[in-house]
């Protein structure tokens, strides 16, 4: 465990590669569950874990979000503001009761969810509690840039949840209830073990309480009370309308593509975000707005860069990658869904990854509401109307509607907000990137061997590369000036 903290660059690096380690290991984990599970059960699974991260979001998503927000303090033990921090301890422990209280009378009464019983509401509460514990974890890790320990955390949880998670269905032969149980193990265990080794966590005291602290996190929380739960709220609806319009079978075989691409893509640009967060709130409450506005220009374009290609890959080859990553079971469904799911997938994380970050360094933090609003009065009539006349790929349809108007809206209504460029030359650089990248993966489009498919995507990747080379991105410059530095020395 590390226990200072390390430089800017090298903290991003680390940062970066527990995030690409953990994004490889839940990847695994995708092209495992859907191999072992049938259509049924990875629905099954589908309903009861978005159950429990709809209630994390609900519940303690606004608590994460105002920590990373205002906990920092460069003066104070640790790098974490005392005050703040048992204010938002208390609202922990207050929100955890009243959970566990209502919890406790559905199941008593035997009121299930939709698509899953009362049986799941245990472990539905305690992977919510997990989800929260693991969250705050990596919240401090990141404020107090201590990337060591966000990567520990960060690669245990997933591995352990593979390792315990097949122990489990193969083992024993329990299913989806065995896939949730090798999740709670591992978040639950990694939590416990890293906060009981770190000297901030062993210390926290719950105190008398500071009033003003108090008010301060209220302040900045409770518009996202309502803005995290819709947020995720609509990043779920699809599944629930479908469970609700097609039944449980359908919504593995929607969710199964929908799920692989927020373990591969979601994760890789959420890696971006993880270190860029925390350096825009510095840049901005440290030297001002201008040193923001570069941050995230920045982020864009890095955003971007990742994100875009892989969305080209599965527009352009989704036969051949379905097959591949999600096997035979699935192949048919998924190779018409992925195209539009992957666009709509790109969009929603410009939207959470980028344009939302504009509302929460400005703390304006009832705009974050607008998008999981626009997504949800699009989605829902689009999506049911979609099912009934074109089936599963109707709800593709509208789920990528969704996102783009929420895309557009939020980035008109930030440009209001805080001034920064949307499309610039390194932009318009990787957009043509992506155009060498496209024309190379169009004699392959309707492959379906693996090694042909990896083939043609290693030769996709190489001409994308080469393009990018010789178009030379303005953010490299200095990359490039060191480089020849070093050889001139």
């Amino acid at each position: 465990m590390m226990g200072k903290t390390i430089g800017g660059a090298r903290s991003a690096a680390i940062t970066t590669a527990a995030l690409a380690l953990s994004s490889g290991l839940n990847f695994v984990a995708i092209f495992v569950w859907v191999r072992v599970l049938g259509p049924v059960d990875f629905g099954v699974y589908a309903l009861v874990s978005g159950a429990g991260l709809f209630l994390n979001a609900m519940l303690f998503e606004w608590l994460r979000v105002v920590g990373a927000r205002i906990l920092y303090d460069r003066d104070a033990p640790y790098l974490i503001d005392p005050r703040r921090a048992d204010a938002i301890l208390r609202f922990v422990a207050l929100v955890a009761l009243a959970f566990i209280a209502v919890a406790g009378v559905l199941w008593a009464l035997r009121i299930g969810g939709p698509g899953f019983g009362a049986d799941w509401i245990p472990l539905i509460v305690v992977f919510t509690f997990s989800e929260m514990m693991l969250a705050m974890l990596n919240v401090t890790s990141r404020v107090r840039m201590l990337p060591w320990q966000f990567f520990t955390a960060m690669v245990a949880r997933s591995a352990l949840a593979i390792v315990v998670g097949l122990v489990l269905v193969l083992g024993l032969h329990m299913g989806a209830t065995g896939v949730m149980l090798g999740i709670v193990a591992a978040q639950l265990g990694t939590a416990i073990v890293m906060m009981a080794r770190d000297p901030m966590w062993r210390g926290l005291r719950l105190s008398g309480g500071d009033a003003a602290a108090r008010r301060e996190v209220l302040a900045l929380g409770l518009p996202l009370i309502a803005s995290a739960a819709l947020a995720y709220g609509a990043g779920i609806a699809d599944r629930y309308l479908v469970g609700g319009v097609m039944g449980t079978a359908q919504v593995g075989y929607y969710t199964a593509p929908a799920d692989m691409l927020q373990k591969t893509l979601g994760f890789v640009m959420l890696a971006l975000n993880i270190a860029a967060y925390p350096a825009l709130v510095r840049a901005y409450d440290d030297h001002g707005p201008e040193a923001a506005r570069k941050v995230l220009e920045d982020n864009f374009v890095a955003q971007l860069l990742l994100g875009l290609p892989a969305t080209v890959a599965f527009v352009m080859m989704p036969s051949g990658l379905s097959n591949l990553l999600l096997g035979k079971a699935y192949h048919d469904v998924a190779t018409v869904l992925l195209p539009w799911v992957a666009v709509a997938a790109l969009l929603r994380l410009l939207t959470s990854l980028h344009l939302t970050m504009v509302f929460q360094i400005a703390r304006r933090m009832t705009m974050m509401m607008v998008a999981p609003v626009v997504i949800l009065i699009v989605l829902v009539p689009a999506g049911i109307y979609g099912m009934r006349t074109a089936g599963l790929p109707g709800m593709a349809y509208a789920a990528l509607a969704a996102q783009a108007a929420a895309w557009v809206v939020c980035a008109v209504l930030a440009q209001r907000v805080f001034r920064f460029a949307l499309l610039d030359r390194d932009v318009v650089k990787i957009l043509i990137a992506c155009a060498v990248l496209a024309l190379a993966l169009w004699p392959a489009r309707h492959v379906t061997e693996t090694i042909p498919v990896l083939l043609a995507c290693a030769v996709g990747g190489t001409a994308f590369l080469i393009a990018l080379l010789a178009l030379r991105l303005d953010r490299a410059r200095p990359l490039w000036a060191k480089i020849k530095a070093r050889r001139g020395r």
